[in-house]
């Protein structure tokens, strides 16, 4: 036979019923050019004159003066003057006009094309940034934006050479493909620090969303609800996430930490309106089972409890969350939070 527990809270009478022992409780509330010298070393040539007058004191008769003395000065100076001049003067300017080519760098070019300044092209070559272009040999960049690239979350190149931060998801959305996703399996939305029990890290879950397959027990449970407030002649009631954020993370905190009570060990979670107020909404009453195996079960062992099945009918409530957590001691968890 399963062994289940139902707790009960109606004001400030707690109700434990036995059978299938199920515990229900109720409480109510992201260039330059150098040019060289030119050689002049021409004039020195001048200096053979000097050997035709001296040729010329030598001869007894006009004539042989006159052909000694002007045929040697003419003969040395002339062809002294002319050859070492005229040679020396254009070796020596040639060398010193060479050139000294300029470089992408000393022309401050980052890209594109330019020349050296001595009749030669220069490739600077292109920018190496996947948005950047080449304008006037000068690299310019638009970085992209993570909104510009659809990015919800996580990190992006922008194309410029910095990698930006587009944030991160919100309740507890995963991201994927830097987009924020909502996760298929059971996750919290909210934790708190400091558990006291056996929380994985020490975490309470406090606010989560139920698996798929949890999602449809609770769905089912749910539509029997409203289906028996019908046949009592009561209004049905509006379902709110936020409370089935604060419930769902009282079923798993409860298998987590191994107890099964309205009241929790941790003082930031300790009543049902603590985790309903940290979920985003305010309660009213709550009902807790666990053991049961299915909807139908759980909603046969709260409406032969007189306190739950009181919760379960109150016109005064509008607003329901259910949970459901497979798992822990009892193997399963169950709860009704209600405002």
């Amino acid at each position: 036979m399963r062994t289940c527990f139902l707790h009960a809270w109606v004001g400030v009478v707690s109700v434990c019923l036995t059978g299938c022992s199920s515990l229900l409780d109720y409480d109510g509330l992201n260039f330059e050019a150098d040019g060289g010298e030119d050689g002049s070393a021409a004039g020195s040539g001048g200096d053979g004159g000097s050997g035709g007058g001296t040729g010329g004191d030598g001869g007894t008769t006009g004539e042989g003066g006159t052909n000694a003395g002007g045929s040697g000065g003419t003969s040395a100076g002339g062809n002294g003057g002319t050859n070492a001049g005229g040679q020396g003067g254009t070796s020596n300017g040639g060398s010193g006009g060479s050139c000294t080519p300029a470089t992408c760098a000393s022309r401050g070019a980052e890209c594109g094309a330019s020349d050296d300044a001595c009749g030669n092209p220069l490739d600077c070559g292109t920018c190496s940034q996947p948005n950047a272009s080449c304008n006037a040999n000068k690299c310019t960049c638009a970085p992209t934006t993570c909104a510009a690239a659809g990015y919800q979350c996580g990190s992006l190149a922008d194309g410029c050479g910095a990698t930006l931060n587009c944030g991160s998801c919100q309740n507890g959305d995963l991201c994927n493909g830097n987009k924020c996703v909502a996760p298929t399996g059971h996750h919290e939305t909210k934790t708190d620090p400091g558990g006291t029990g056996n929380e994985p890290g020490g975490v309470i879950p406090v606010c989560c969303v139920p698996s798929t397959q949890e999602k449809q027990f609770i769905t089912e449970v749910f539509n029997l609800l409203n289906q028996h407030r019908a046949n009592n002649g009561v209004g049905p009631l509006s379902y709110d996430n936020n409370l089935e954020a604060a419930i769902e993370g009282h079923c798993h905190h409860m298998a987590a930490h191994d107890f099964f009570s309205h009241t929790a060990p941790e003082g930031a979670v300790s009543s049902p309106w603590d985790r309903a107020a940290l979920c985003g909404t305010s309660a009213s009453g709550e009902n807790i089972a666990v053991g049961q195996g299915s909807p139908a079960e759980v909603m046969d062992s709260w409406k032969n409890s007189p306190g739950h099945n009181a919760n379960m009918l109150n016109g005064g409530f509008s607003r329901v969350g259910i949970g459901f957590y497979a798992g822990g001691s009892w193997g399963t968890y169950w709860g009704q939070i209600f405002g």
